[in-house]
């Protein structure tokens, strides 16, 4: 797992969400040698049902639920569980998910900003 923390200060929180995706496409482009796909997903908030119907559709998960998507590097970018209806749900499903991942050569990477001071 790798995470990049950037902090901004007050009034510039469009800078910084513009360079945080800017960090996480550098980060995607530098794994991209290692890794043929990169799937990129964005504000979860919670939603872990949806978050698999995303993945499932993206062929990253099988119908099951199963890592699918062999050397794929997921990117998840934006909030992950600040509200929504299962926040303890999708966090079990993201700790999980890293390993089924890393065991087919993949990745599952965040990106992390804070626009508040």
């Amino acid at each position: 797992m790798r995470e990049i923390r950037v902090r901004f200060l007050r009034g510039q929180w469009r800078l910084g969400v513009w360079l945080a995706y800017c960090l996480a496409l550098c980060l995607a482009t530098a794994t991209a040698a290692a890794a043929p796909r990169i799937v990129a997903v964005g504000d979860v908030h919670g939603d872990v049902a949806a978050f698999k119907e995303i993945l499932v559709e993206a062929g990253v998960l099988d119908a099951a639920g199963a890592w699918a998507g062999g050397e794929t590097v997921l990117l998840q970018v934006g909030d992950l569980i600040d509200r929504g209806p299962s926040m303890r749900g999708t966090l079990d499903f993201v700790m999980a998910l890293q390993p089924a991942a890393a065991k087919q050569g993949g990745a599952w990477c965040r990106c992390l900003a804070t626009t508040r001071s």
